[in-house]
């Protein structure tokens, strides 16, 4: 951690968890694992569940990929678009692991 001074004001600059953890690429990879498994489980396109959470079909094949993050709202949505909640599609994953 840096300290610098301006003015009266004192700046505290710490540095960042780096964008490119592994354990997190990790993470991402497995969930998509689980959206594809579930996904294919449902006998359903990645077309058709992507109009059902109204994604387009690209975003879902890189969740599938493990190539894209989803936020909260977008994971609530694949979750529903398969009929599962979101804890069914994060069940087994852990940032530990």
């Amino acid at each position: 951690m840096r300290r610098f001074v301006r003015g009266r004001i004192v700046y505290d600059v710490i540095k960042t968890m780096p964008t490119t953890d592994k354990k997190i690429d990790r993470l991402v990879a497995t969930l998509g694992e689980a959206i594809r498994k579930r996904r294919q489980g449902k006998n359903i396109s990645q077309e058709a569940l992507a109009e059902i959470a109204d994604f387009d079909r690209t975003y879902i094949s890189l969740l599938e990929r493990g190539a894209r993050n989803p936020s909260f709202t977008n994971l609530c949505r694949v979750a529903a678009a398969l009929n599962v909640t979101p804890s069914e599609l994060l069940k087994g994953i852990s940032y530990e692991a």
